[in-house]
């Protein structure tokens, strides 16, 4: 009799596996589709490599610093690029990825596993879009939203070089998911934001933008969820926040803040107001650099970031306004920039692009920036294709705000908190804007705009359906 009802037990269980796996079978199959496409991917990557076209997995200098230190954490147990001693700590860096890194290294003894690793997380990814978008629509909108984001040729490439934007992606639409439930998941969500901010620190802009939402979507005991999301998010920043009050004298979780603006949008803002090149721009604050701290920009710290902050903001200080006009306009490559011309130049197969769009509208070259998206070559053709792509996506996705906030639809407030997050990551992205900035709310992005694309597709069509279609009743 025990070893009958041993028998009937064991197929009960196996049942059960069954048809919780059956549940589930869209889940599996979006897992699966996208995880296959990734690894014949790294597949093709992997033999380029081999043949010497192009360094993988470790492709690009950010690469190179994770990567570094990874093992400077396992081998001398220091957080620091450095690749002598005495390993000084940096402050650039957030700890999350590195980690990652180390982490995988310690357990496999190989770069190529950490590929592996990213592979798993970008196909968890496209799962956890399906799910946020079918809280809120039909089942096959979701899928849509999923099966474009499995297919985006520049997430493909990111989920198999050693970069954060797939883990830092992962956790920020973990936090999403968690968070629009609204069942009680947003301990969760504060914790899954918290980790994606020690990943890459511009999560911590994004923290106000949960809060307001919270006070919209939420309806009741919203002071207590404040500070339930605040403490479990604030619960892994605040120990790094800690170590650079420490070490540094500052409360910052990166210097990346004052590092990006001195290499980047001051030298391009400097150059477009004296009209000189850019290079000239950056030569000219580097120098100043040199003469009043004796230092280069990569050995900048949190401890004199006030000091390097203190050469290029007069300049910025001087024209408020113009600064401000300059940084909207070279943000506005964020919606129609693509991937597709990034990835094919890395492998190969086109050279760069080499237009610059944003400083083009910024002149108001308008001639040369038509001839720059629609000449017929190679390279922009793949650029055209891309700006088209995302541009769309992009008008797309504001018709889905706006349509749903003007036509009152209960689900407004969960799509604008959405799109307010597209635009504070575009804003907070700076004045060089690359696909890599943008894959972490493209998901968001491709999501709305399937929606959008729905309410287009029932206008046009005369369709008696119900105003509230694509959405769940």
């Amino acid at each position: 009799m025990f070893v009958v009802g041993r028998a009937i037990s064991l197929e009960k269980n196996k049942s059960m596996r069954f048809y919780s796996l059956y549940q589930y079978k869209t889940e599996v199959a979006l897992f699966s589709f996208a995880f296959l496409i990734r690894i014949i991917a790294f597949c093709i990557f992997l033999n380029l490599s081999a043949q010497n076209q192009f360094p993988f997995p470790v492709n690009g200098n950010d690469a190179v610093g994770y990567v570094r230190i990874a093992y400077n954490l396992i081998e001398h147990g220091a957080f620091s690029r450095e690749t002598v001693f005495p390993y000084n700590l940096d402050s650039f860096r957030t700890p999350g990825y590195p980690i990652f890194i180390a982490s995988i290294l310690l357990l496999f003894k190989s770069l190529l596993a950490v590929s592996i690793f990213q592979i798993s997380l970008a196909s968890f990814s496209v799962v956890l879009l399906y799910r946020i978008v079918t809280l809120y629509a039909k089942r096959w909108v979701g899928l849509g939203a999923a099966l474009i984001f499995a297919l985006e040729p520049g997430g493909i490439f990111l989920s198999s070089v050693l970069l954060s934007e797939v883990l830092f992606t992962f956790l920020l639409l973990l936090s999403l998911y968690f968070f629009l439930r609204l069942n009680g998941s947003v301990l969760k969500s504060g914790l899954a934001l918290g980790l994606a901010t020690l990943v890459r620190p511009i999560g911590f802009m994004l923290w106000p933008v949960f809060i307001v939402g919270i006070f919209f979507i939420y309806q009741k005991a919203k002071l207590k969820t404040i500070f339930i999301f605040s403490v479990a998010f604030l619960l892994f920043i605040l120990p790094w926040s800690f170590r650079n009050r420490i070490e540094f004298g500052s409360w910052q979780l990166s210097d990346v803040l004052v590092r990006n603006f001195f290499t980047y949008n001051a030298p391009l803002f400097i150059a477009h107001q004296q009209n000189i090149s850019e290079d000239a721009a950056r030569s000219f604050l580097k120098s100043e650099l040199q003469q009043r701290l004796g230092i280069v920009i990569h050995d900048m710290t949190l401890a004199n970031a006030e000091e390097v902050s203190d050469i290029y903001m007069p300049y910025i200080r001087q024209h408020p306004l113009s600064f401000t006009k300059f940084y909207f306009i070279k943000a506005l490559p964020f919606f129609f920039t693509d991937g597709i011309t990034d990835v094919s130049a890395k492998l190969g197969i086109t050279k760069e692009y080499g237009s610059n769009l944003s400083t083009l509208i910024l002149n108001r070259q308008w001639q040369g920036l038509r001839r720059s998206i629609f000449a017929m070559e190679g390279v922009n053709i793949l650029f055209l294709i891309g700006v088209i792509i995302w541009s769309g996506i992009s008008i797309l996705m504001v018709i889905a705000v706006a349509d749903a906030y003007w036509a009152g639809d209960k689900f407004r407030f969960h799509l604008l908190f959405l799109f307010i997050a597209v635009i504070c990551t575009a804003v907070l992205s700076g004045v060089v804007v690359n696909y890599r900035l943008r894959y972490p709310v493209s998901p968001i992005m491709i999501g709305l705009a399937i929606i959008g694309a729905c309410r287009v597709a029932n206008v046009l069509r005369g369709s008696n359906l119900k105003r509230s279609f694509p959405f769940i009743q």
